[in-house]
């Protein structure tokens, strides 16, 4: 399998499980990348920041990165408030 997606359009499923019937515990932006942990079928198995897994579908808009793809020192910054924090990791288990 690659070592990364990035979502190429907004409002990508994210899943709890290899299904179109599982459960959408979220939305990936376009541009986000993701390491992928496994495949199963048309799905990846990706790790979410947290570091659950969760899945996406394999499709036109999915895109798979290796490692030497990726850009170095990239990083992220959480906002300061904990309900918008709340809002970005927002996860029904």
């Amino acid at each position: 399998p690659q070592d990364y997606v990035v979502m190429g359009t907004p409002l990508v499923n994210l899943r709890t499980g290899p299904s179109t019937s599982a459960m959408v515990i979220g939305r990936a932006e376009k541009g986000d990348v993701f390491q992928v942990e496994g495949e199963t079928g048309g799905w990846y198995k990706i790790l979410l920041f947290s570091g659950e897994p969760r899945y996406v579908t394999k499709s036109d808009f999915v895109y798979p990165l290796t490692r030497d793809q990726l850009l170095e020192e990239h990083g992220m910054s959480l906002p300061i408030s904990t309900a918008r924090s709340r809002s970005i990791f927002w996860d029904t288990e």
